[in-house]
C-alpha cells in the first residue's frame, strides 16, 4: 500500500479557482455530494473578490452555493455538487479504487492530492487520467505498513451488493 502526494496542474473547476487568486491558499473537503471550500484570505478586497465568484465555481461541478460565511480572514463556502470524472480529481481517484485524504490544498494554480493506493495498477490508472488533463509532479511517496492503516472504512452498500443477483441475494440472506 502505497500513499502518494501530487501537484496537479489542470483546468478542473477547484483548481481554477486557485488560478485565479493564486495567493490564496484554500482548502477543499468533499462527500460526492457536498464540497466545503475554506479559503484563508488577506481580507477586505481579496475577500470580497472571492466572495463574489462561489456561485460561478459550484456551476462548474454542476452545482449550487448552499452557504457562504466570513469570520475574520477566513472564507467557507458549502456547494452541492454532482463531481464527475470529467470535473474532479477526487472522484477520478475514487474511480480507479484508490482512497484521498482530506482536505484537497490548492495554492499557486495548482492542486495539492494526497491519495493512498493499495495497488500500483489502480495508482497508474489514476496517475494516466490526471495526465490527460494536464500536468502531475509526485511530491512524495511512502510505502504505508499494516500499523498506520486503519481499521475501520466507509463503503457504499451499492458497492458491495450493488450487481448481485437475484439468486445471489436470496442466499445470502438465508445465509444469515
Amino acid at each position: 500500500m502505497e500513499e502518494v502526494s501530487l501537484r496537479l496542474g489542470h483546468g478542473l473547476p477547484f483548481n481554477n479557482i486557485s488560478k485565479l487568486f493564486p495567493e490564496v491558499r484554500f482548502y477543499r473537503r468533499c462527500n460526492s455530494s457536498i464540497d466545503y471550500l475554506e479559503f484563508e484570505t488577506s481580507g477586505g478586497e481579496e475577500m470580497a473578490q472571492i466572495a463574489s465568484c462561489p456561485r460561478q465555481f459550484a456551476a462548474g461541478v454542476k452545482g449550487g452555493m448552499l452557504s457562504l460565511r466570513e469570520s475574520g480572514r477566513l472564507l467557507s463556502a458549502v456547494i452541492s455538487c454532482r463531481c464527475g470524472s470529467e470535473n474532479s480529481s477526487v472522484n477520478m481517484a475514487e474511480d480507479v479504487g484508490c482512497l484521498w485524504r482530506a482536505p484537497v490544498a490548492y495554492e499557486g494554480g495548482s492542486e495539492l492530492l494526497t491519495v493512498i493506493s493499495s495497488d500500483q495498477s489502480m495508482f497508474r490508472k489514476f496517475y494516466s487520467s490526471l495526465l490527460r488533463t494536464g500536468s502531475v509532479e509526485v511530491v512524495r511517496k511512502k510505502v504505508l505498513r499494516p500499523s498506520f492503516m486503519r481499521e475501520a472504512f466507509t463503503v457504499s452498500l451499492s458497492d458491495l451488493f450493488g450487481s448481485m443477483t437475484e439468486l445471489q441475494a436470496a442466499h445470502l440472506s438465508s445465509a444469515a
